[in-house]
């Protein structure tokens, strides 16, 4: 990028406006250079309902799916994009009913937020899923930036696994008509994890929790917002076994 110098009241205007809005581009700056302006993206907190996912004492993997989906919704929305969720509550949605609707709104690409577990407490790890061969272009974009960045801050960071892309036709993943990724960023079964996951990006009725200044759950959603940008901006189109640029991770 080509700098420029800026006089001292436009760089105060920008400081100003990026604290009044934290998720938006700067004023000024050209709205369609971010990845993200003018893309339809469809999010699929996975679970819900009576459907819990994965229990760790207290912690239920649904919850957590729903808080990291809204603030991904909130901060793509804050960035030009068009945002589709497939549940907004906590409600009970078939896989049909999921990928139906990311489906029918023609969404650029689907992400399906969900958290891993196993019966092995020490295990700990990132996983990104995909199907199709379009899928894997997706999924491996953003694994390239989740797995580094959460064995960066992991608990455990030696221990922390790339478990790279794998090939499954799971749930919203079997019928969608776009390029589709479902994320397992890290296990819920582990104590050091599971602890970290307690601190939610939202407290009641949608109020910002203060004490998620740099929570794990907002590691994993900044995560997969730097995935899906390198997504879009180095990947989108390519063909499932291009070279790519900076390929690495979840070959």
């Amino acid at each position: 990028m080509k700098l420029r110098w800026l006089p001292p009241l436009a760089l105060l205007s920008f400081a100003v406006a990026a604290l009044l809005n934290p998720g938006g581009s700067a004023p000024g700056a050209a709205a369609d250079h971010d990845p993200v302006y003018g893309r339809h993206i469809c999010i699929d907190p996975g679970h819900g309902g009576s459907e819990a996912g994965a229990v760790n004492g207290e912690l239920y993997e649904k919850d957590i799916n729903l808080d990291e989906s809204l603030y991904l919704r909130h901060q793509w929305e804050g960035r030009g994009a068009t945002v589709t969720m497939t549940r907004v509550s906590d409600q009970t949605k078939s896989s049909r009913e999921r990928y139906e609707l990311c489906n029918s709104i023609g969404a650029d690409i689907l992400v399906s937020v969900h958290t891993n577990s196993v019966s092995n407490s020490t295990s700990d790890g990132a996983l990104s899923i995909y199907f199709s061969n379009g899928d894997k272009v997706l999924a491996r974009a953003v694994h390239q930036k989740m797995y580094p960045a959460l064995k960066a801050s992991a608990p455990a960071p030696d221990a922390f696994i790339d478990f790279g892309l794998k090939k499954d036709p799971l749930g919203v993943l079997l019928k969608r008509t776009m390029p589709s990724v479902t994320t397992e960023p890290v296990f819920m079964s582990h104590p050091g994890e599971a602890a970290l996951l307690f601190t939610p990006i939202y407290a009641e009725a949608g109020t910002p929790n203060p004490d998620c200044v740099d929570c794990r759950r907002l590691q994993i959603t900044q995560a997969i917002i730097d995935g899906v940008d390198n997504y879009f901006l180095n990947f989108a189109g390519e063909e499932p076994d291009g070279p790519g640029p900076g390929r690495g991770q979840g070959k």
